[in-house]
Formats: structure tokens, sequence, C-alpha cells
């Protein structure tokens, strides 16, 4: 199974998620179509969020901190991982490496499986088109270079667990 269909049939076999970015363009999308199959989303976002859909709680904090993502985390299945910064460079580390540095752990302990959205640039095989497993991290700029640096985190956790 495949596309919608697997996004469908996932939806159904959860009942409460977490979600960071559910502002964003892909985070937004994914929170619609989880509350539309009657998920029960809970969001971090660091800001005031405008369009609140029904099903969605949402925690508002500037930055993820232990509490923030225990309180986060609390009785969900899953947290995917949608936040990050793309357009603002001074802001690279801290929204796409140190809330996975944060959460990670605390996922861990408490049992959470983690989705990440991550980059197709922090991998060498871009450059060849063919992307794969096995692909080496190659990241092509700073960008790439600080969700590379999100992933080693969740491997290394991963690793541990």
């Amino acid at each position: 199974m495949k596309g919608p269909d697997a996004m469908e049939a996932t939806a159904k076999r959860l009942s409460r998620v977490a979600l960071t970015g559910g502002r964003g363009f892909v985070g937004s999308a994914l929170l619609q179509h989880l509350t539309d199959h009657g998920v029960k989303v809970r969001c971090f976002s660091r800001s005031e969020a405008r369009n609140r859909g029904p099903g969605a709680e949402w925690l508002v904090n500037e930055a993820v901190d232990v509490g923030a993502a225990e309180a986060l985390l609390e009785d969900v299945e899953v947290v995917f991982h949608c936040a990050g910064s793309i357009r603002d460079p001074q802001s690279y580390v801290a929204a796409n490496v140190d809330i996975v540095r944060t959460m990670a752990p605390v996922a861990a302990r408490a049992g959470v499986r983690w989705v990440q959205l991550g980059s197709l640039g922090v991998f060498s095989g871009l450059r060849s088109g063919r992307v794969t497993e096995e692909s080496g991290f190659c990241p092509v700029g700073p960008y790439e270079e600080s969700k590379a640096e999100a992933d080693r985190i969740l491997l290394r956790e991963a690793e541990r667990n």
C-alpha cells in the first residue's frame, strides 16, 4: 500500500499523536489529514496558531526544553517532527538541531515513535539522482548540514535504544 491509501490506513490506527511544525507547509497538511481522520493531535508551536482545527491541542513556547518536550509527548504514540527553519540561517541550529537534541531522548524514554521530516540535500546520492538507505551524509549547504546533524542525533538515539 502506497501514497494516500497508506496515509489513511496509518491515520486510522493512531489515536493520539504529537506534531511539531503544524503551521508550516507540510505540517499543516498533515495536521488537517490527521484531524480529518479523528486523530487527536497535540501541536507544538513557537507562536500562537492562527487556525486551530478540531482535534488539535496547541502548546505554545518559544523554545523546547525538557519540560515542554515531556508535555508535548505525554500519552502520545508517535511524534511527527515537521518543525524547522529554511529561510533564516541564524536559526538553523536552534530550529533544526536543538529541538531534536532535546526531544529525541524524551521520546525514547517515553516509548514514542519518531517520524522525521528531513531533507534530501543531506545525502551524497542526491548528486547522482539516487538516494538509498546506504547513501552517506554529504550536505550541500548550511541548511542541509543542520538537517544532517538532526538525523545523526536520531541515529545515535536509535542505536542506544
